[in-house]
């Protein structure tokens, strides 16, 4: 009968009722792991999403370019082109929304959450800068060419 108490004791899962230390180390190590590997990774996902808006808002920029629109004119706070049908367009910023305004066709929305809008006129392409919300300063370039008969855009 002794020897059968015995054996039920070394029988594994028959006497344990919690962890052993080493298990509880062992787990906060994992743990530990864990937590180290999620704030090495947050930062690369910061910069990750900042490039994104960054890449966004060239790609609105160069849209205008794949849509046709030309003659591009600097009016301080906006710029104002032409579309394929020669009706004049404004590129502003409305109600912390970079819109493409056009007469009689509306608006469209090219980006949203942006604080500032600034524009500047170089050789050959107009420099746009933009802030958003959050404080991420923002830049791109806006290629559009020149064409003849532009006396729409002058009015």
């Amino acid at each position: 009968m002794q020897s059968r108490k015995k054996l039920r004791q070394w029988l594994p899962g028959k006497h344990k009722k919690g962890f052993t230390l080493i298990e509880a180390l062992l787990a906060l190590v994992v743990t530990g792991l864990v937590l180290l590997s999620i704030q090495l990774i947050l930062p690369s996902l910061k910069d990750g999403a900042k490039l994104r808006t960054q890449v966004t808002f060239q790609t609105a920029l160069n849209q205008l370019l794949l849509q046709g629109y030309n003659n591009p004119v600097l009016k301080g706070d906006f710029v104002t082109m032409l579309n394929q049908d020669q009706v004049p367009a404004q590129l502003v910023l409305k109600k912390d929304r970079l819109v493409l305004a056009g007469e009689g066709a509306g608006q469209v929305i090219l980006l949203s959450k942006i604080k500032k809008l600034s524009f500047q006129q170089e050789k050959g392409y107009i420099a746009v800068s933009a802030e958003s919300n959050s404080g991420e300063g923002l830049s791109g370039e806006l290629f559009l060419p020149r064409r003849e008969n532009s006396d729409a855009i002058k009015k």
